[in-house]
């Protein structure tokens, strides 16, 4: 009853906010016909590429603005990159475009691998029980599930409190940190044991000293790392750097 409770409250809100949401729907809802059959951008899948990331001539320009021009780069399988650079020189952009959410200008970027896992710094964190959320609708494997908890330092509740189907994660992931978001939508990316991993300011609400303890465990990992980072201390943990 305790946990059904949250769950039909949280219901019953949505039900109201449908309510008296209703008229504008059936304003915008001709609108957005228009869109259906817009197809968005997707990664260009190479699995037979011999490299991680191949990036060839890839301009790109926003509002009438060159963003980058001529990039060309190779990242191998398994390699551990940095992307550098000051604010405005594109990074975002750059690892957008390798991860299909955006189509560049020109040129190409060819992805070995559909096993892809893209964070951000406002990664979503949806509600439910640890196990629930880190899991992701896969099978629950205990010796992985603790491996997630370890390298992603989840250590604010006992081994116990996170296997508990009563210790939950509030709607919103209101009763977390901004920290403590960002470390369990790692744990969570990382139970999918994808091949790439792209990181964009994935760990700026997480101190220094835990900062660092997270990547020397990621960074071991045999899987392929793009980061985009600003946290000065990190940047010699990787094995070379992409400067935009």
């Amino acid at each position: 009853a305790l946990r059904l409770l949250p769950s039909i409250n949280r219901l019953l809100l949505a039900l109201q906010a449908l309510k008296f949401a209703s008229p504008l729907i059936a304003q915008i809802s001709p609108l957005i016909v228009p869109f259906k059959k817009y197809k968005l951008p997707r990664p260009t899948i190479d699995p037979a590429n011999q490299n991680m990331v191949t990036i060839l001539e890839l301009h790109h320009q926003f509002c009438g603005t060159v963003v980058f021009q001529g990039l060309n780069h190779a990242i191998a399988r398994g390699e551990k990159v940095l992307i550098a650079g000051k604010s405005g020189q594109g990074k975002t952009t750059l690892v957008d475009i390798i991860s299909g959410i955006r189509t560049p200008t020109s040129g190409s970027v060819k992805v070995g691998t559909s096993r892809i896992q893209y964070l951000t710094q406002d990664t979503f964190v949806p509600d439910g029980t640890y196990q629930e959320v880190i899991c992701d609708n896969s099978e629950f494997e205990l010796t992985k599930f603790q491996a997630c908890l370890d390298i992603a330092n989840i250590n604010w509740l006992t081994p116990d409190q996170l296997l508990n189907q009563l210790t939950v994660i509030a709607d919103g992931a209101s009763n977390l940190s901004g920290g403590q978001r960002q470390r369990i939508a790692l744990a969570r990316a990382l139970y999918q044991q994808p091949e790439l991993y792209i990181l964009d300011e994935a760990t700026s609400g997480i101190d220094e000293e835990t900062e660092i303890e997270i990547f020397s465990k990621l960074l071991s990992l045999d899987v392929t790392i793009l980061c985009v980072t600003h946290s000065k201390h990190l940047h010699d943990l990787f094995h070379r750097k992409i400067e935009l």
